[in-house]
């Protein structure tokens, strides 16, 4: 038995190690570069000189024949948190911190597309007939009003689209109407 082991480990050490192709390594880098600039311009966005906090980092993946997928997760309204201070909101506040979270919406999808235009062009090991897509997930407390307010806001586009608002080639209807955004 352990003479079998042993051939069997033998015959594992031949075998060659998977290698990464030399173009999935180009796109693994340009996607690690992405994620970077989403999370620095996530700690970026102040809305009524309170940030929206990012859960955790950006993570990037290639979707074969779609392209590339970046998904995180925001709470648009971390001060709300409950404390030792602060141990319950009334029903007023909670109708009140759901307007701010759907005020803050606004900016974040402006964001959005702001960073799939200008980030988009560090993925040049794309094909051109692949998207971009940036999946936000968005954190809510257990007791707070979520009516109207969506859990994940995804916007896609082609590299295509992209590289033509980059260049200035898209008016902003266009550009609204290319950069595709869904509430879930």
């Amino acid at each position: 038995m352990k003479r079998l082991l042993c051939v069997m480990l033998l015959g594992l050490a031949t075998l060659p190690a998977a290698e990464v192709d030399p173009s999935s390594q180009k796109l693994r880098l340009q996607i690690a570069e992405v994620e970077r600039a989403i999370d620095h311009r996530l700690s970026e966005i102040r809305t009524d000189s309170q940030p929206i906090m990012q859960l955790g980092s950006t993570r990037g993946a290639y979707l074969d024949g779609y392209g590339a997928v970046f998904t995180l997760e925001v709470n648009l309204y971390p001060a709300a948190a409950l404390n030792p201070f602060r141990q319950s909101y009334s029903d007023a506040e909670k109708q009140q911190l759901n307007m701010r979270k759907r005020q803050r919406l606004e900016n974040l999808e402006a964001e959005a597309r702001a960073i799939l235009v200008e980030e988009s062009a560090k993925l040049t090991a794309l094909d051109v007939g692949e998207k971009v897509a940036l999946a936000i997930s968005l954190f809510h407390f257990n007791w707070e009003d979520l009516s109207g307010l969506p859990r994940q806001l995804v916007a896609a586009a082609t590299r295509t689209a992209l590289d033509q608002a980059r260049a200035g080639g898209l008016t902003v209807a266009d550009l609204k109407q290319r950069i595709g955004l869904r509430y879930f």
